[in-house]
């Protein structure tokens, strides 16, 4: 797999780079990895063929191996599913690997995000059809990336997993309210059980923005509150409810998307649907 980092030597968790860089890996089930090559930017854009690109992001806390772990275990899944990517991208950022690091993590989001931005410009600018996936907090460093237009065209999918945002950032006066005309289609795999969600993401929060007492739902938990928003002026943007799937009570796991079959079924379902926005619907449940 390839795999494009902003992380200090590639792989440091806590620092990152004033730009990216990009090594490929061969990946087994339990993220050890053996290095095959080390791309220069126009080497890697020539690497990329095919016109069908997935791009993962990972959320914090995790280090090297937890994270192409991750993406190995996607990987298989989608392939599983149908093999319908011509490539399949990791992207690792400094979300820093200790639980109690979400600050630190979200200070990084705006920085790699711009840098992830310039990776989307590009691969669209060349004809890509590009889509991404993103657990928890890497919906930040996604939606930041794309409140601005790219040169040419649009980011396809972005499938947004447990998103560790405030789940009024895509309403008219939200911070990613712009992103929504940069993405074709945007799906919000949320769950109303996701302990980490409802606890340990407003207490961040609210230290990291000052005790704001409004931005401290995640929309990865609950449903924005202004839905009418979403139902008549907005075409773009759906819901789906995962918390069958994720669990209840002790059950519960923030990460447990990665190993649903009905998750990567919907997924599935979704990439091989040519129909437009206007016929996918507003609301799901799995």
């Amino acid at each position: 797999m390839i795999i494009i980092s902003t992380r200090k030597k590639f792989v440091n968790p806590d620092r990152g780079i004033e730009d990216y860089a990009v090594k490929e890996y061969e990946l087994n089930e339990e993220g050890k990895h053996l290095l095959i090559n080390e791309f220069s930017k126009s080497d890697f854009y020539n690497e990329v063929t095919g016109n069908k690109i997935l791009i993962l992001v990972h959320g914090y806390n995790n280090d090297f191996e937890d994270a192409l772990c991750t993406y190995k275990q996607i990987e298989d899944k989608l392939i599983t599913n149908g093999n319908y990517y011509d490539h399949i991208i990791g992207f690792i950022w400094q979300g820093n690997d200790k639980p109690y690091e979400f600050v630190r993590a979200k200070h990084s989001v705006k920085k790699v995000g711009y840098e992830l931005h310039l990776v989307l410009d590009k691969m669209i600018s060349m004809g890509k059809q590009v889509d991404v996936m993103a657990h928890s907090l890497g919906n930040s460093v996604v939606f930041h990336s794309t409140k601005n237009k790219f040169t040419d065209g649009k980011v396809n999918n972005f499938y947004s997993i447990a998103a560790a945002v405030d789940n009024d950032s895509l309403n008219t006066e939200g911070k990613f309210y712009n992103a929504l005309g940069n993405i074709d289609d945007i799906f919000i795999f949320y769950s109303k059980y996701d302990r980490v969600l409802r606890s340990s993401y407003k207490i961040g929060d609210k230290i990291h923005d000052s005790f704001d007492v409004d931005s401290d739902i995640a929309l990865g938990l609950k449903l924005p509150e202004d839905l009418e928003f979403f139902e008549t002026k907005v075409n773009n943007v759906h819901f789906i409810n995962c918390s069958n799937i994720v669990g209840d009570g002790n059950k519960s796991k923030h990460s447990k998307y990665k190993n649903s079959n009905l998750f990567f079924q919907f997924i599935n379902e979704r990439i091989n649907n040519n129909s437009p926005s206007s016929n996918f619907q507003n609301h799901y449940t799995i």
